[in-house]
């Protein structure tokens, strides 16, 4: 009868059999075998992490099929062309986008409606809002979400207090927020909320 000790030898060696027929590499762990394991299917990606299972018609931005489809978009892979300086309206009526995606935005003036009516937008990474247009409510209703995150929220205010000292529109309420949704306790709690203050910046309801 094997001995503790070769079962697991012979458990390790079938890890790392099954590590080479999936293309993983040597260190990944076993929870990574797993993961590209599951369904049977050998790898395949868990599509319902990316899009909504259920197809719409409809005959506007509002309405459409993929407007709707949209959850998730695969990271590291959106790069805006050097010769754009706006997002508005970029993501907008994307109903069932969950996760806004990376994006260098270094060189973005315009941030305005850029995920409104996103309804199911929770999770929000710190754009780069230092090159956002002057004297102009350049991140005017950018979000419309009731569902973002503490976190997607105190990044949202580290996006404003990064933004420039004259820029218009400096208030929460501007960028879509409201009361309902994130009451005055919850934004005061958030970790950069005094920077957010000092930067002459407000919640405005």
């Amino acid at each position: 009868m094997p001995t503790i000790a070769e079962n697991l030898e012979t458990l390790s060696e079938a890890i790392s059999q099954m590590k080479v027929n999936l293309n993983l590499s040597e260190d990944a762990s076993l929870s990574d075998v797993v993961a590209a394991t599951s369904g049977g299917g050998g790898g395949e990606p868990d599509w319902s992490e990316y899009f909504y299972p259920y197809v719409f018609g409809g005959n506007s931005s509002y309405q459409n099929f993929a407007n709707w489809a949209v959850k998730k978009l695969p990271e590291n892979y959106l790069e805006i062309p050097s010769n754009k300086t706006s997002l508005a309206n970029a993501f907008e009526a994307m109903r069932s986008l969950v996760t806004a995606p990376e994006l260098d935005t270094s060189n973005i003036q315009i941030f305005r409606y850029m995920f409104s009516n996103c309804n199911e937008l929770e999770n929000v990474p710190v754009y780069d809002t230092s090159g956002a247009k002057e004297n102009y409510a350049s991140m005017e209703y950018m979000f419309s979400s009731t569902k973002l995150t503490d976190q997607s929220l105190d990044n949202i205010l580290q996006m404003c207090i990064a933004a420039p000292a004259n820029m218009s529109g400096r208030n929460l309420a501007r960028l879509g927020l409201t009361a309902s949704a994130y009451p005055v306790a919850k934004i005061q709690s958030l970790p950069h909320y005094s920077e957010f203050i000092a930067s002459n910046w407000s919640i405005g309801y």
